[in-house]
């Protein structure tokens, strides 16, 4: 397999492909009654108001923030391997989701800038959600890079 030197492809890539189990787990969740807004209508709220999130629009514009935001913790962690190095690569990973989760349901929402969820197990869940997303999104930036996306350019041999 032919895998990816472009760093921001890379964690594009990565950072989508490593939340579809995520955004599943998510929308379960929601059906089930165990959270009151899944990830893609609360993205929407940056945008419109909570009833406009159930719209085709707001389906759509949700999706796309979303996508943006989780294409952003890819390559966050395409850089941080690169620099850092693949060791405790999880760890890693799970801190940079940590940090994308902080951001779009705890900081936003505090703001006022999104819908904030009243189900209080809401944020448990989505501590779980972001552990997946992190450990995959690593995984899958590790296995995927080439070489060269690891080697430190800087060196002097």
């Amino acid at each position: 397999m032919k895998r990816i030197r472009d760093k921001i492809m890379l964690g594009v890539i990565s950072g989508l492909i490593a939340a579809v189990p995520g955004r599943i787990l998510n929308e379960i969740e929601h059906q089930k009654g165990l959270i009151d807004m899944d990830y893609t209508k609360i993205a929407s709220t940056l945008f419109m108001d909570r009833n406009g999130s159930n719209s085709r629009e707001g389906l759509l514009l949700g999706n796309i923030v979303n996508s943006i935001m989780l294409s952003l913790t890819g390559v966050a962690t395409t850089y941080t391997l690169s620099k850092t190095g693949k060791d405790y690569k999880h760890i890693k990973g799970i801190g940079l989701s940590y940090m994308y989760g902080i951001v779009l349901g705890g900081v936003m929402p505090s703001l006022g800038l999104v819908y904030k969820p009243k189900q209080k197990r809401s944020y448990s869940l989505a501590v779980i959600d972001h552990t997946l997303l992190g450990i995959l999104c690593a995984e899958l930036v590790s296995r995927l890079g080439a070489k060269e996306v690891f080697e430190d350019e800087n060196q002097i041999e």
